[in-house]
């Protein structure tokens, strides 16, 4: 499994490659509706990654920081991530129009992303991994399942 930051650019420089069973984005639940273009465009390079596409491993994102009081869920990540995969997907899609050799996409342009229909699974966990109060019981699950 490869564990990554939802930081832009992580993807490459960590070198996915096709032995991994699966991907892990830890994601800042407290600062999500700040960083929620990052994370994205993040997920959107994982996603697009030609080593993850080959081995249609599942990822995983995980919310850290649930204990936090402004920290969103799991679940409303997931449906926020899939609204602004639709718009960065449709927009990637239409700079490269002109250039059908390079195009890649995760959906059809004009199509909504829904995780449940691609080729490689997302789903979103919670976690609380700062100070004494640690829980990743639902990352070592998905590990344990894969």
């Amino acid at each position: 499994v490869l564990m990554m930051s939802e930081s832009p650019g992580s993807v490459i420089s960590s070198g996915i490659n096709a032995e991994y069973g699966g991907v892990v984005v830890v994601v800042d639940s407290a600062e999500f509706v700040e960083r929620k273009r990052e994370t994205c465009e993040s997920l959107y390079e994982v996603l697009l990654h030609e080593d993850v596409q080959k081995s249609r491993c599942p990822v995983l994102l995980l919310c850290n920081k649930q204990d936090f009081e402004m920290a969103r869920g799991a679940a409303a990540i997931l449906t926020t991530l899939e609204a602004e995969l639709t718009v960065l997907n449709d927009t990637a899609a239409n700079s490269l129009a002109d250039d059908a050799a390079s195009q890649r996409s995760l959906v059809p342009r004009g199509t909504t992303v829904n995780f449940e229909k691609l080729s490689n699974p997302v789903s979103a966990v919670g976690a609380t991994c700062i100070g004494d109060e640690v829980d990743i019981s639902a990352l070592k699950q998905w590990i344990s399942e894969l």
